[in-house]
Formats: C-alpha cells, structure tokens, sequence
C-alpha cells in the first residue's frame, strides 16, 4: 500500500496571558455558567491593563463548551467584581466604577447601568422570588432595586455600616418569603438586616483586629457560615447569634465558600487552593460539622465555587475552569478558547502564523527543514508510531510587531491583508515580509467586533451583534460593500468562507450560506437541522465542498453544501479507539474544537483541548495521539512550495513531527496539506502567573 508523510509544525511559542476567574454563577434554567475573568499581571497592574471579560459557557451536557465573550470597554472600564443571574435568564454584574449593569446577551454589551451611590461596589445578590437585588459599597452601604420586565427601579438602602460591604446574602426566615433578612459581612463584624424594617436588626462580631469576612452562605436553618482573612471558617446560629464551631482550616484568607443542595456539604477554599470539605453531623440534641476531605485541584488561590447538583465547579488565578465530582477525587480543567487567537496562511513561497494577544499581534514566518525520506510504514499500523524529528535548515522567525495602544478582540490576516479590531473599531494593515502599511477605514467606527473573515484578497466580513459588513479592500480606503443582518435577527457566532460561499452560524444554532458572487450578496438557504444544540467547531473542506459540524454529545456531521443536503452522521462514541474505557469516558468531558482534512475523504483528523484523533471513517476507528498539551489550534495549509517540515530539540521554538500516513490511505503521487499545531504546557501557564502561596515541606529550608 503506498504511503505517505503528515508533515506537522508543532508550535510552542505562543505565549500565554492569563486571565483569572474572579467570580461564578450559575442558571438552572438555562444550565449556563458566567464566569468574571480579569488579566492577570505579574508587576503593578493599571487599570487599563485590567478590562473584565464575561464568558458564558454551556454545561448542560458532558461535555463543556464557552456560548459567547462579552468584552469591557476599555475607555468605560468598569473593574468588575461580581456578577449574577436572575431566575428568569438576566444576567447582571457591578464593579469599581460604582454601577449595577445589565447585559444585552443577544448583542454582547451593556443595556442599562445604575449608580449604585456614586461609590465602587464589591458584591451583588439576588432575591429571585421578590425579585430584588442588593448591592454592597465601598462606604458602608447596602442599595436595593426591584427588577421590572424592562427595567430596575431603585428601591431603598439600608443604614450606613461602618466598613465596605463585601459578601452579602438573601434568606426567608422560617420559609417565609415576606420575612426577608439581607445578611452582609464587613470588616470585624456580620450584620443582619431586616428588608421589610429596613435597619439591622442583629449583628455577630467575628473578630476585633480588622478581621476580614470574605465570604458567606446562610442556611434554610439560618446557620450563618463565613470565611475570613485568618483562614477560619466559622459556623454560626443566626437565630441566636452564636458560635457553633470553628475551623482554622487555611493558611491564609479563604474568599469562597458553597454549600450542596440538601445543605450537608460545605466547601470552603481562597488564597490556600486546598478546597476543604464540611459535612454536617446530626446528633440526637445538637449539630456538628466536621472537616472531612481536602481537594487541591488549583495551583493558584481559588476565587470562586458553586455546586451544580453533584458537581464542585470552581475557578481562581490559574484561569482554569474546573469541576469535580463531590463523590471522587477526579477534576476536569478546562481552559477559554483561544483558537481565534491564531491565524494561518501562505504564499507561494512560504508558510506563516499570525498570534493575537492582548495588545499586539505577531507575524511568524515558519521554518523549514531537510528533506524527507520514505519511511517503511509496514511494521506498524499505528498512524502515531512512526515519527521523526527532522534537523531544521531554517528556524520559525518572528517578522512582525504589530501593537495597539487598547486590547485587541478579533482579528484575521491573509498573505497579504492583517486586519484587527479593539472594542471601538477596526483596522486594516497591508503587509510584505519586508514593509507594512496602514490602510486607511473610509467608514463610520463599529464598536464591539465579535468576528473578523477574510475573503480571498479582495474582501472583509465584520461581525457585530446580529448585523455584518462586507468591506472592499484596496490600498488606497477600505469601503463598505454590504451590510447584512443575520437570520432571524440572532447573535453571530461564527464565520466561514469558501471561494464563492459565506457560511454564517448564530445564537439560535442555525447555519445561513451566502453567495459571494453577486454584489447583492443573496442567502441561499438555511440549514435550520441543528437547532437542537450548538455546534462546537466547524470546518470547510475545501476538497469536497463540505462543511463539518462536531457537537458536545460526541456527533460529528458531514454537510453538503452544494446539494444542501446531509452526508454523513457519525457518533464518534461508537468508534473503536485505542483507549481504554476509563480513558475514553475522561476524554469525553472535552468537546472536538479544531478539524483539520487529508486528501483521503474516509479520513480525518480532529483536536479537543489535550488530544488528537485520527478518525477513518470507513472502518469506524479512531486512534487517539496523546503526545500534546493543551491545543490551541490545529489547521491544514496549503501551499505550492515543495512539502518540508520541521522539528527541533527542546530548545527550540518550534517542533515539527513527521508521522506515517498510511492508515489515512493518502496517495503519495499528490502533495499533501501540511498540518499546524500550536500548544501550550503547564509549565508555560504557570510561568506566566504570580507565585503562589509558599509551602512549607518538612526537611527542606
């Protein structure tokens, strides 16, 4: 059988910025998760280096997925520090600036702000019952609004407390819901309001040296449990006002604290990572709380927890998002996607990768090495058995710098075209390896750019919201071609693009196609079988003129899109794999994010965020690679020049492998695509974060 070589550019030098979880919530409803994340800096951070980010991620399945981005103006900045969901789907956050916001999730930007007493505010809570949200202040101040349908009114504060608010909790006392307490904890002391009388009514003193109460969680039976700067956990009757027990289970402030549903379970964790678990004791006159397991699934402090019926979720500095089983030591990790930080293209002579970060983006010109051999692939039938390393003739090099004075929230670049947007517009940059030029936008700003696409050498598609514009590129102005609005009036999520087809997916998980042919810029059809669930990754092969969908319950669709019609189904989950069942049932916390082709129809290759499969259709079968860390990107490229890759030792920048390509039944009379992979290690996550807390090992100074 012949055979061939899968060239492969193994690219570790994207440097990674993290961005810490700084708070949590869930909606049942929706089973959406939001997370709060901030950019995380090493040396004295301004408040331009701190924009908050608000991610929403879909947990309703196995497999985790990230829904939508919601990014901060940056010349607004509101220095988030909570957020939270309403019963009904609303999301709403507050921060430093001193207002309560409310998010327009279909446009992906603030719909309303509120003054919250024109002083910053560090925590929020909500009442869904009496549909009342209260918001703690930097002076003291406790500020109540009612939600209407269209809007919040501002309902009345509470007296002035002497410290900054900075937890607070609803509770119905006795089941009541119109014995309403608000419960806040400040600095030395937690103090008990009463909603309907409007003052504080009871108070508990936790300590009398500027001790800080960090977190709090009240009970149905009114027991109030807090954490605070010393490391304690307390337990506290409310109806009396007295300790129950206490724990000095950290070493240094615990910030979070969640308790289960049936309210035995307490988790308690902060600046010490080390999740420590509660359970409640049922005596026959009293009951106790023990400490009982500890968890380390952080390097970093942890920020915030919740439970979600049998699961721990939890997120911190690290930037990783994480769950565990209540019932197991086992934790899934998963990181933000970032593949629409990284950008492939060719030209005749040579290959290269554009990297986004968060000020500046960066032209590499990738390598190249010495030619290859044939290899006998007979004696192995695995597709990952047979790799080599080739000595490099010429490393990756960086050729460009391109840096912004605000973040960078989209961008795409081509062999010729680098175009990049912050939160208030777009720009435009023509580029050779030796010389770049800006190019003037001859149009009004487009503010909060979600997709940039582009499209061969003579256009630009921007998405904002629902609506896109297709833009003329010249050197001499980008102009306004067309502008759109998307199926139905829903979010844009995604575009893709052929020689003459625009594909577009929304909110609503439909797939609307365009003609690039005319100027009228026609919808031809839209594919409307996928409403069920959101697709998680798609791609065009661009041999076959199909599109490929993978979503979270482990499908994987074949479309046609020339005769709008489905070609293939498959339930990767019924392929035989090389894994073992345990193994198998792990990696299917994590969906397929990158899909990459082969000249063979039958075979493909695809990519969640730690392992790729090499999956041939024909017999069923999928052959796992675990060689790789966490994959940021995978994709084919194409290009004329004789077919070379590279690798390089460890201290190299860039590692290129040459596998056997039998099992994918490639021809070796053709040239084949070489296929990019970037990654990152835990090792390079961690160098980029703060130290950690410092640990004390026996015997080690």
């Amino acid at each position: 059988m012949s055979s061939c070589q899968l060239l492969t550019h193994r690219i570790r030098f994207f440097y990674y910025e993290p961005t810490s979880i700084n708070c949590i919530d869930f909606n049942e409803k929706l089973g959406k998760l939001a997370l709060l994340r901030r950019s995380v800096r090493k040396h004295n951070p301004t408040k331009n280096d701190m924009p908050s980010i608000i991610e929403i991620w879909n947990i309703k399945q196995k497999a985790w997925y990230l829904e939508q981005t919601i990014h901060e103006d940056p010349d607004q900045s509101n220095l988030l520090e909570a957020i939270a969901w309403s019963k009904s789907g609303r999301l709403f956050s507050c921060g430093l600036n001193s207002y309560l916001n409310e998010y327009d999730l279909s446009n992906g930007r603030i719909a309303r702000s509120y003054c919250v007493n024109s002083d910053p505010a560090w925590c929020m809570t909500i009442d869904s019952d009496n549909e009342l949200i209260a918001v703690g202040t930097e002076k003291g101040f406790i500020t109540i609004f009612k939600m209407f349908d269209d809007c919040l009114q501002f309902e009345k504060s509470v007296p002035k407390n002497d410290n900054r608010i900075l937890c607070l909790q609803w509770h119905h006392q006795d089941m009541d819901s119109t014995n309403l307490l608000l419960i806040a904890g400040s600095i030395d002391f937690v103090k008990i309001y009463s909603y309907r009388q409007g003052k504080c009514i009871d108070f508990i003193r936790i300590g009398n040296n500027r001790i800080v109460c960090w977190c709090l969680k009240v009970l149905k039976d009114f027991t109030i449990i807090t954490g605070d700067s010393n490391g304690t956990v307390s337990f506290w009757n409310g109806k009396t006002v007295t300790l129950i027990q206490s724990y000095n289970s950290h070493r240094a402030d615990v910030l979070t604290l969640c308790n289960s549903d049936d309210e035995d379970i307490v988790f308690a964790a902060g600046v010490d990572p080390t999740i420590v678990q509660f359970n409640r004791c049922h005596g026959p006159q009293i009951t106790t709380w023990v400490c009982s397991h500890k968890r380390r699934p952080h390097n970093h402090d942890i920020r915030s927890m919740l439970i979600n019926r049998n699961l721990l979720i939890s997120g911190g500095i690290d930037s990783f998002l994480s769950q565990i089983s209540i019932n197991s030591n086992t934790y899934i990790s998963y990181l933000t996607n970032l593949y629409q930080k990284c950008s492939f293209t060719t030209n005749e002579q040579n290959s290269f990768i554009g990297l986004m970060y968060d000020k500046f983006v960066q032209i590499w010109r990738l390598g190249d090495a010495e030619t290859i051999d044939e290899f006998d692939s007979s004696s192995s039938s695995s597709p990952w058995s047979m790799v080599t390393r080739l000595k490099l003739s010429e490393k990756a090099t960086k050729l460009l710098d391109i840096k912004s004075r605000k973040p960078i929230i989209a961008f795409d670049m081509n062999s010729e075209w680098i175009i990049y947007a912050n939160y208030q517009t777009f720009k435009a940059i023509k580029w050779t390896e030796d010389k770049i030029k800006r190019i003037k936008i001859l149009h009004d700003p487009i503010s909060n750019i979600s997709n940039i696409r582009l499209i061969n050498d003579d256009y630009v598609v921007i998405s904002y919201g629902h609506n896109f514009d297709i833009f003329k590129l010249d050197r001499f102005g980008i102009v306004l071609e067309y502008s759109g609005i998307s199926y139905q009036q829903k979010r844009i999520v995604r575009i893709l693009s052929t020689e003459n087809r625009m594909i577009i997916l929304t909110d609503d998980n439909n797939i609307t196609v365009y003609d690039l042919n005319h100027s009228t810029y026609d919808s031809l059809y839209t594919i409307t079988n996928f409403a069920h669930q959101r697709p998680c990754s798609l791609a065009i092969n661009n041999r076959t003129k199909t599109l490929w969908l993978s979503f979270p319950n482990s499908m994987l669709i074949e479309y046609d899109l020339n005769n709008q019609r489905q070609c293939r189904t498959l339930m990767l989950n019924k392929f035989k794999s090389n894994e073992n069942e345990e193994s198998r049932s792990y990696n299917e916390h994590w969906t397929i994010k990158q899909i990459a082709f082969t000249k063979n129809n039958n075979s493909l290759l695809l990519a969640n965020d730690n392992n790729i499969y090499m999956v041939n259709i024909k017999k069923q079968q999928m052959i796992k690679c675990d060689k790789y860390h966490h994959i940021i990107a995978m994709a084919n490229i194409q290009h004329q020049k004789q077919q070379k890759c590279q690798n390089s030792n460890d201290n190299n920048d860039e590692d290129v492998d040459d596998g056997d390509c039998e099992s994918k039944n490639i021809h070796n009379n053709d040239n084949n695509d070489d296929l990019v992979i970037v990654e990152i290690t835990n090792q390079m996550i961690m160098a980029s974060l703060p130290p950690s807390l410092l640990t004390k090992t026996y015997g080690v100074s």
